[in-house]
């Protein structure tokens, strides 16, 4: 498995820890917390696919086109976290406190994984 879907894999995980101890502690945020951590995973997700296709390249103009498209996918993969906050905001009666929740788990999920020894494989 790539790193891109290591991190994803560990968003998936820490978001539903939230949304377990949300729904064992008998707080009703569970299903907005669900939501809020699938604002930033499921962009990170089509993110990760995109970019584990261009992995093996072999040549510098490649590498720098890659490179270019890489930043194109991270701008389009924030715009689309903010389009579905933006939905998920206003078309569903959200509990603030789990969905700020996860969302907040999953964006430090994507900060920390990185630097985390196993996550590089």
């Amino acid at each position: 498995m790539t790193v891109p879907f290591r991190i994803v894999g560990l968003q998936v995980a820490a978001v539903g820890a939230v949304c377990l101890l949300m729904l064992f502690s008998g707080l009703p945020q569970a299903a907005s917390a669900l939501l809020g951590g699938a604002v930033i995973v499921l962009p990170n997700a089509l993110f990760a696919f995109g970019i584990a296709r261009r992995l093996s390249l072999d040549s510098d103009d490649a590498r720098l086109r890659e490179a270019r498209r890489l930043v194109g996918h991270g701008a389009l993969k924030w715009l689309l976290s903010a389009v579905l906050m933006a939905v998920a905001v206003s078309l569903v009666a959200l509990e603030p406190l789990g969905f700020f929740a996860a969302l907040t788990v999953a964006i430090l999920v994507q900060m920390i994984a990185p630097l985390l020894p196993w996550v590089d494989g």
